[in-house]
């Protein structure tokens, strides 16, 4: 709000040029902390959706009590599904799983961060579920 109110005051000044140079360095800076913001955001947004893809994943193995081609399966899916077709899936435990048995299972994608088309920062993008197994094996 302090900002519009100096923008205003600046375009009513009389003094002359100064007034617009500050007015153009101030619309410059603004533009660079929203093009800075929105590349964030976008890196914001992939966490969210590797974070979902992992609870996912967890959620399938807590169902079906077990790690194996199926699981795989499901995980290729989701892979194909989230565009994410370079992440890494690892899990703690293998095979079946007892009743009440824990497991985490990691997701890990490696993106690059940057400001507009320039891509500069490697950004590792990690996410980890946790679940127990609900089947009860004999």
């Amino acid at each position: 709000m302090k900002m519009l109110y100096r923008v205003s005051r600046l375009l009513k000044d009389k003094r002359g040029f100064s007034g617009y140079f500050e007015i153009a360095v101030l619309i410059l800076v603004f533009l660079m902390i929203l093009t800075l913001s929105v590349s964030f955001l976008n890196v914001y947004a992939k966490h969210n959706l590797v974070n979902a893809m992992a609870h996912e994943i967890a959620r399938y193995v807590e169902i079906k009590g077990e790690i194996n081609g199926q699981t795989t399966a499901e995980i290729q899916r989701l892979k194909d599904v989230s565009g994410f077709g370079d992440a890494t899936v690892t899990f703690d435990k293998s095979g079946k799983l007892d009743l009440e048995e824990e497991f985490m299972v990691t997701v890990t994608v490696e993106r690059k961060f940057g400001i507009g088309g320039i891509q500069v920062i490697p950004v590792t993008i990690q996410a980890v579920a946790t679940g127990r197994s609900e089947v009860y094996w004999k």
